[in-house]
This record gives structure tokens, C-alpha cells and sequence, in this order.
């Protein structure tokens, strides 16, 4: 069985897939069972299960499949199966059943009652506004009638008054309204030629003169409504001939042929047409022009005659609307006559064959079958194509780098709910809010992110005490690897800790570390390389990120930030390559190593561009920020290759974007009700518990986001000499503010605690103001 599909749509694929999905739909099913119902006994039963009216209403017979069991399980039992056949238009109808000719029968009805559906949608819309127009006409029927019957009793009732003046008034105004409705047809007749001839398409023609007989216009009317037909069916039959013809064939050229002569004979006569339109329509126009200042003398005219005249005008509004619809009736019936059928049946379905069917166990033994095969295949595929590192130790033994930090992931949004948005800027957006949010070492201490930056402090301080150094660059491999919100936390914790501490937005091309304190961006290093101020000018301090969007209470939600200073990256420029060079970046960050404790500059990736290559040489250490899954273990090695070849320093590695293993107990102390395990987790306990224990080790090691068990201090590669100092060792200082005695960790410490670090900062801002 097969359907031939002439319609175009803007992808043959998808419209053929469509029509497919229509001819096995369960409404051309429903269609077909009750075909079947009076040959098959088993679909007899369709017919009591519908309602009169519904056979043919497609959206009824789906509401009534949906609504009774019994009728989906009918339709259900007939298979139909849609295939298209090869690379043409044609669909193929495969049906089975449980007999021959059931199978036939069902393949033949299928295809009949899609084309019937077709043909109806193709329809519908034309056939609606036929049944409007149609009640219009008989609407406006009946009023015409009774306003004819008020009128004729009107006229009985006041029949002597009439008869005064009627004959002269009704003359004249029936002269009038007859040239009013002539003049209108023939501008409407107008319109219509006008049209034809501008868009080169013929439709339906309305003569202007139906009500008189013109030996000059009325033949040429004649002439003009035969060659329409003619030319319109000329068109139809090269659409019929283009269904199974080619535009080359010798019956399509000559049916083009013979169009463009009828078009031509059209055009010549329309033209001829138009001229004798024009003429008849000034002389008519002078006619009215004439009765109508006849009519404007008769001044005294009886309330009778006003009455008559409503009356007589309610007449002819009737009349002309009903005139009016034929008219567009004749249009809507020769658009209905002009619908060509856009689907018809190649072949029909003459013979069946009978052929085995697998059993449900063969259909699963060989689905598990392919099922294994194709998954083996795919996971060795993925295994040899995997470039990614999975673990921390896959990282340390691939890029022979320690792993200084590990991340877990940064929810924004629960840390967005410490941030006081009341005491923000006006001008604060989400996007702010957002951004402001990534400093999880300032609004929530108690995270594991904040303590996983802690963690990678400590280490850091050990790096930098024993080595003398003071500058660190943050760099990745590739975009959007964290190494911004790495650099802005760092220096946060170095801060908390007591260190005086500057952070540098190195990335000049796209900078960030503004966006993350809620900082403007119109002053920064751009404009101290280039000479236009001094970097004591440009640097931000905390009065900056109080009068900034981070505003007054969020600034001091945790002390600290008060040793935090900030250089950001300043205005784009176009060669930022070029202006951040070794020599002038390096000659900066020389005046400033006696200023400060730690300087963190935040560079641009070092694969996409050139500045982490420059600077790196200048930078007492380097750190490689990476997240695992987003490249492979080439890129990542590659990256760190070409920061050594420049005599860059690289110290270690921090893992961003790793989901921590969060244990929550009912403890309380200083960690706010959290525990952080290190280490192997605790023996399961309970059936459910060991269940979840086996499944787990049977999960795959690589991941984008793999759980990673924190790291403790002692496990980084680099460690402390025996000669150099340990971090647990404590020296004995004086606090300045209340003169406690307090175990220091660093030489230089002056407060015992938070809260006379915060009183010392609110005596200074006290005495500046003064």
C-alpha cells in the first residue's frame, strides 16, 4: 500500500515523519474500525460505543478513545505501521492481521481514510466560512422580509399623504440609490481588474452592469469572467500534470504555453475593460451629482415621508448586504472548486503474506544481547577517548605538582542568604548579589569551602616563611576554571589572619575581581602601567567596599577584611600583552614587596594568551588553578609545561568545584554543628546503609564532579625542612587593645581575637574622622 505525498513543506524529512505519525494516529484508526465493523466481527462493537455526529468529527472520536477503555483497546488491536520508501514522497502502509484479507482491507481503509483526513483539514477552513455566509444570507433573508412587510403597511396606512408628493420623491430617491449601488459596483469591479493585473493572479470577477445591458461592456464582462475559468483551470491541470510529471515533459510546457496566452487575451481585454469603466463611471457620477442637488431643493418634507425614507433605506441596506454575501459566497465556492487533492494512493494493497512472530522471551534475550554488546563497546569508546583526571592522586602522579587546595563546590545561592541585601547599593542588581556572594570566606566561615581555603593557607605560609616570598600568581588552564574566586578567597583568609595583604586584577581582558568586591572599574593597574596615577592612589581599601554595593554591615559581617587592599584591572585596552610586561609589572610589584606581607596577583588563563607566560618569571610563586572534567590531562599538562619554560615558579595545584564529604551530627562547638571527616568514612551500619556502602564502590572513578575526601595539611608534597619553623609552634605576644597575653602564629601579631582586631579598626576610623 502506498500513499503518494504532494505537498511541500520547508524539510521533506519532517513533513514526511509527520504525515507517518498522522496515518498510524488512533483518529484515522478509529476511522478505519468502523470500516471494518460490518465485514469482522471482532470490530462490531466501535459502532454502539460512539455517539451519532461523531464518526466524522476527528477531536470527538480522540476525546472518546481517551474517555472509554474499551474503545482505545479496539483501536489499539490494529497495527499500522508508516514507512517512507527510500529517499521519494511515497509513504508505505504495513498492517498485520488475523487473516489475509483483514490485513488488505486494513491497509486499504488506512490509506483512504488519511487521504479523506487530508482532505478535510485542507478544507475545513473554507468550508466554515461557506456554512457563515450561507446563515448570514438566510439571517439577512428574513430581516429583508420583515422590514418589507413594515413598509408595505406603512404605506397602506398613510397611502393620501403619500400621494401628494410620493411620485416625485420616490423617483428621485430611487434614482439616486440606483446610481449609488451602480457606481459602487463598478469601483468594486474596478478594484478587482486593478488587482489582477498588478499581482498577476485571477480570482473571482464581479460585473459591474448586472442591472443593465451595455452592448459595449457587457460582452467584454463576458469575455473576461470565460477567460478567468479558463485560466484558473489551466493551472489546475499543470498542478494535476506536475503530481507525476516533470517540468520538462512536453504536456506541462504546452499547458504553460497555452496559460500565458489566456493570461495575455486576459490582460488585453481587462485593459479595454478598465477604459470603458472609467468613462461609464464619470458620466454616472455627473447623473448622481445632478439628482442630488435636485433633492436638496425639496426642502419641506412631511415627518411622513422622513418615516418612508427610514423604512425604504432599511429595505435597500438588506438588499445590498444580501447582495454583498452572494458575492462572497461565489468567492468561497470558487476557492472550494479550485482545492486540489494534495494526496492520492499509488497502489493499493492486492495480496498479504504470513510470516513468523518472534516470541516476547527471543525480543528480550536478543535485546539483552546487543543491549551488553553495545554497552562494552561504548564504555571501552569512552574509556580510550577519556582525557580526564579523576582523583587527586591521578593529578599529583600525571602533573608531578602537589595539590595545595581542594574546593568543594560553591553554592551561590545559600550563601547569598548571609549577604544583608538592605544594606547593598540602590543600584545593586542580582548579578551583584550573585557576584558578592562568591566570597564564602567572608560570609560563611563555618562552610567547607571556607575551611578548605584555610587549609590551603596554612600551607601557603609555611611556602612563603621559609622562602621569603611574598608575590602570588593565580592562573588556569582555560576559562572559567575558578581561579578568580580562588584568588579573591585567598586573600581574604590571608587578611583574616592578620596579614596586610593586596590582591591585583592582572586580567585586563576579562576582569572580574571589581564585580566580586561590587567595586567600580574606571581606576586600576591599567592606569598606573600607563603612568596616569600612582598605585597609592589606586589602590582600594575597605572605606572603598563600604561606599561600594557590598555597603557598611556586609562589610564587617566578619573582620578581616580591614588588611585587604585591591588594585583592580582599570579600563580595557586594546594590546594588553604588550602593556603588561615583565619590566613594568615587575618594577610595580618591586616598590610594592615592602608595603605589604602577600600580594596576590589574579592573571589571565595562561593557555588563550600571553600575560600568565610574561609574568610568571617575576612571580615568587605560581598556583594552577584546575576543575577537574572541564579539560583533559593534556591541556592541564601543557599549561604547565609552558609556565616552566618561562621560569615560571609553580608551587602546587587547587582543585576547584570538588563536592565535599559533609557529615551532619548533633555536636555543637565552634564548627556550628558540622564535621569534617578526613579520611575513610565510618563502617555502614544497618541493611540499607551496607546497601548503600556496595553500590558506591561499584560507581565509576571518573567524574566532572567526583566526591574527594579533603586533604590534610601534612599530605602536600612540598614539606617544611626540619630547620624551618612548625606551624604549631606558637610564640607568646601582647594583645595592643586589652594587653592579654596570647599564643601568636606570627611574629608580627598584635590582637589576641577578632573583636580587638574590629575595636582597633573602629578607634582608627574614629580618630581619621575627628
Amino acid at each position: 500500500q502506498g500513499l503518494l505525498l504532494e505537498a511541500l513543506s520547508w524539510n521533506e524529512g519532517d513533513n514526511i515523519a509527520t504525515q507517518s505519525e498522522i496515518i498510524t494516529s488512533q483518529k484515522i484508526k478509529v476511522r478505519v474500525a468502523l470500516r471494518l465493523a460490518p465485514n469482522y466481527p471482532e470490530f462490531r462493537e466501535v459502532t454502539s460505543l460512539l455517539v451519532g455526529g461523531e464518526e466524522t468529527d476527528y477531536e470527538a472520536l480522540e476525546r472518546r478513545i481517551g474517555d472509554n477503555p474499551l474503545l482505545a483497546g479496539l483501536v489499539g488491536s490494529i497495527d499500522v505501521l508508516a514507512e517512507r520508501r527510500g529517499a521519494s514522497d511515497i509513504v508505505g502502509i504495513i498492517t498485520t492481521g488475523s487473516s489475509k484479507q483483514l490485513a488488505m482491507d486494513t491497509a486499504n481503509y488506512t490509506a483512504e481514510e488519511f487521504v479523506n483526513y487530508n482532505t478535510a483539514e485542507r478544507n475545513k477552513e473554507i468550508r466554515q466560512a461557506v456554512r457563515f455566509i450561507e446563515s448570514r444570507i438566510v439571517e439577512t433573508e428574513q430581516e429583508l422580509s420583515k422590514v418589507e412587510g413594515a413598509l408595505e403597511e406603512f404605506k397602506r396606512e398613510h397611502t393620501e399623504i403619500l400621494s401628494l408628493q410620493m411620485e416625485e420623491v420616490g423617483s428621485l430617491r430611487a434614482q439616486i440609490e440606483s446610481l449609488g449601488r451602480r457606481i459602487a459596483n463598478l469601483g468594486e469591479a474596478v478594484g478587482q481588474l486593478e488587482t489582477m493585473t498588478g499581482v498577476d493572479q485571477y480570482f473571482a470577477f464581479s460585473p459591474a452592469l448586472t442591472e443593465v445591458a451595455d452592448p459595449q461592456i457587457s460582452p467584454l464582462e463576458q469575455q473576461v469572467l470565460q477567460l478567468i475559468v479558463q485560466v484558473n483551470q489551466s493551472k489546475r491541470e499543470r498542478s494535476e500534470l506536475l503530481s507525476y510529471l516533470t517540468e520538462e515533459s512536453r504536456e506541462v510546457r504546452l499547458n504553460a504555453l497555452q496559460t500565458i496566452e489566456l493570461e495575455k487575451s486576459a490582460q488585453e481585454i481587462i485593459v479595454s475593460l478598465l477604459r470603458r469603466y472609467s468613462a461609464l463611471g464619470d458620466e454616472l457620477v455627473q447623473q448622481r451629482r445632478a439628482l442630488v442637488e435636485r433633492q436638496i431643493l425639496l426642502q419641506s418634507v412631511p415627518e411622513v415621508i422622513r418615516q418612508l425614507e427610514s423604512l425604504q433605506g432599511q429595505v435597500a441596506l438588506r438588499r445590498e448586504s444580501i447582495t454583498l454575501l452572494q458575492r462572497r459566497l461565489q468567492d468561497a465556492e470558487i476557492q472550494k472548486a479550485g482545492e486540489i487533492q494534495e494526496i492520492s494512493i499509488v497502489e493499493r494493497a492486492t495480496s498479504a503474506g504470513a510470516y513468523p512472530r518472534p516470541s516476547k522471551l527471543f525480543k528480550a534475550l536478543i535485546g539483552l544481547l546487543i543491549g551488553t554488546i553495545l554497552g562494552g563497546v561504548f564504555s571501552m569508546i569512552l574509556e580510550s577517548l577519556d582525557t580526564s583526571i579523576g582523583t587527586i592522586e591521578d593529578v599529583e602522579r600525571y602533573v608531578k605538582l602537589p595539590v595545595l587546595g581542594v574546593i568543594p563546590h560553591l553554592d551561590t545561592a545559600t550563601i547569598s542568604e548571609n549577604v544583608l541585601r538592605d544594606d547593598m547599593g540602590s543600584d545593586a542588581t542580582s548579578g551583584d548579589l550573585e557576584n558578592i556572594a562568591t566570597l564564602c570566606t567572608h560570609f560563611d566561615l563555618t562552610s567547607p569551602v571556607s575551611e578548605a581555603f584555610r587549609t590551603m593557607r596554612a600551607q601557603l605560609e609555611v611556602l612563603l616563611k621559609r622562602n621569603s616570598w611574598k608575590t602570588l600568581m593565580v592562573t588556569s588552564s582555560v576559562l572559567r576554571e575558578g581561579k578568580t574566586n580562588t584568588a579573591c578567597n585567598l586573600a581574604i583568609v590571608f587578611a583574616q589572619a592578620g596579614s596586610k595583604t593586596l590582591l591585583i586584577d592582572a586580567d585586563v581582558r576579562r576582569p572580574r575581581v571589581h564585580k566580586v568586591f561590587g567595586l567600580s572599574n574606571t581606576q586600576g593597574l591599567t592606569e598606573v602601567l600607563l603612568g596616569v596615577t600612582d598605585w597609592e592612589s589606586a589602590i582600594r581599601s575597605m572605606d572603598d567596599l563600604i561606599l561600594g554595593k557590598m555597603g557598611l554591615n556586609n562589610s564587617q559581617v566578619t573582620p578581616g577584611l580591614e588588611y585587604l587592599l585591591l588594585l583592580t584591572s582599570g579600563r580595557k585596552v586594546d594590546r594588553p600583552a604588550e602593556l603588561l610586561n615583565l619590566e613594568r609589572v615587575g618594577k610595580l610589584l618591586s616598590e610594592m614587596r615592602d608595603h605589604f606581607d602577600v600580594i596576590i596577583v589574579d592573571v589571565a588563563p595562561a593557555l588563550p594568551v600571553a600575560e600568565a607566560s610574561q609574568l610568571s618569571p617575576g612571580i615568587d610563586a605560581t598556583i594552577l588553578a584546575y576543575q577537574i572534567g572541564r579539560v583533559g590531562r593534556e591541556v592541564l599538562n601543557r599549561c604547565k609545561n609552558r609556565l616552566e619554560s618561562m621560569g615560571g615558579n609553580i608551587v602546587g595545584l587547587v582543585m576547584n568545584d570538588i563536592e565535599a564529604a559533609i557529615y551532619e551530627t548533633r555536636d555543637t562547638g565552634y564548627y556550628g554543628g558540622y564535621k569534617y571527616r578526613y579520611g575513610d568514612s565510618a563502617p555502614a551500619s544497618g541493611f540499607l546503609a551496607r546497601l548503600k556502602e556496595g553500590l558506591d564502590s561499584l560507581s565509576l572513578p571518573r567524574f566532572r564532579r567526583t566526591p574527594v575526601v579533603t586533604q590534610p595539611v601534612e599530605a602536600a608534597i612540598v614539606q617544611p625542612t626540619p630547620s624551618a619553623p612548625d606551624i604549631s609552634s606558637l610564640n607568646m605576644a601582647s594583645c595592643v587593645v586589652c594587653g592579654k597575653n596570647f599564643d601568636a602564629a606570627r611574629s608580627d601579631a598584635r590582637f589576641c581575637s577578632s573583636a580587638c582586631r574590629q575595636k582597633a579598626y573602629r578607634a582608627r576610623k574614629t580618630r581619621q574622622t575627628a
